[in-house]
């Protein structure tokens, strides 16, 4: 069964600016997230029946045409469950947040019609740069600007492949938002 989830792709000049800070940071213990996997998740789905893809790609056509493109600017730097005890990295959205927790809410909402459990957690928009084996703190971490605006025209399926060396992100369909 294919491995699931719909996401925002971020521009390649924001992947490259995160993909260059790891080398800022001493922290041996942190996986960090490939360049070219970098992107902002709406929905996990997990694991799929091949013949729910149909539905999955007809549910997010219907809903993408007719919510508008919108701008995002990422802000600041943050960590899952806090800064003293870390153990995901991230950077937030400021601008447009309301607009990709209301595009997340609807997908939530709509593909529950079709049988995907609803997340129990509040959607919090980030862009997940490390995961860490065990808490550290981090609120040392010296100030960056983390700050870059882009537009979101489009939503993709992606699937994830599992492997020893990290997962690999293949794109199965992207979804243009409304012009």
């Amino acid at each position: 069964m294919p491995r699931l989830f719909i996401a925002i792709d971020l521009p390649e000049e924001l992947k490259q600016k995160f993909g260059t800070i790891k080398k800022r940071f001493d922290l041996p213990q942190a996986r960090w997230v490939k360049e070219e996997n970098l992107h902002l998740t709406l929905k996990f789905l997990g694991d799929v029946e091949k013949e729910k893809i149909k539905k999955i790609n007809f549910t997010l056509e219907k809903l993408t045409r007719n919510f508008p493109v919108f701008s995002l600017r990422t802000a600041e730097f943050g960590a899952f469950p806090n800064l003293n005890k870390a153990r995901v990295l991230w950077v937030d959205v400021k601008e447009g947040k309301e607009t990709v927790q209301k595009l997340a809410a609807l997908i939530e909402n709509k593909l529950s019609k079709i049988g995907f459990e609803k997340e129990k957690r509040s959607f919090e928009p980030h862009i997940t740069l490390a995961r860490l084996k065990k808490p550290v703190p981090v609120s040392f971490w010296p100030s960056i600007d983390w700050s870059y605006s882009f537009e979101v025209n489009q939503v993709i399926l992606f699937e994830s492949f599992l492997k020893p060396t990290g997962p690999i992100y293949t794109p199965l369909n992207a979804f243009p938002l409304k012009k």
